[in-house]
């Protein structure tokens, strides 16, 4: 898979392999996940964009992880908001 895809994607598959990742759902249905890596645990926010559901046209905030894979990216592109 290395020569094929990049080190990032292995590396998150080793951690799937690993089971460690947690899924977490609220009691008020908003799912998160923590994951947990060789130095620290991060959580992922896949579902941020309530906002929009309620109110169709409303901008929505994407996707945001606690690490620092995700701030780099996002800092990258320009086109995550980071809260």
């Amino acid at each position: 898979l290395h020569t094929i895809f990049d080190a990032t994607l292995v590396a998150a598959l080793d951690l799937i392999d690993t089971a460690s990742v947690i899924r977490h759902t609220t009691s008020w249905s908003r799912t998160f996940y923590l994951v947990h890596g060789s130095t620290d645990s991060y959580t992922v926010f896949p579902d941020l964009d309530l906002q929009e559901r309620r109110y169709p046209g409303a901008k929505g905030v994407p996707p945001f992880c606690t690490c620092p894979a995700f701030a780099h990216i996002a800092l990258l592109s320009n086109s995550q908001l980071m809260v």
